[in-house]
């Protein structure tokens, strides 16, 4: 990840640009609590 943003909305959303040129987009959290790099796969 290079560059990351995230919106206004609730739960808000993050928004990263990875370096292959693709970008992603995940939330926050989910029902279980708020997400952590470990949490995330892809």
């Amino acid at each position: 990840m290079y560059h990351v943003i995230t919106d206004n909305k609730f739960p808000y959303r993050v928004y990263g640009a990875q370096q292959d040129n693709t970008t992603i987009s995940v939330p926050s959290r989910s029902d279980y609590g708020p997400f952590t790099l470990t949490r995330i796969t892809m």
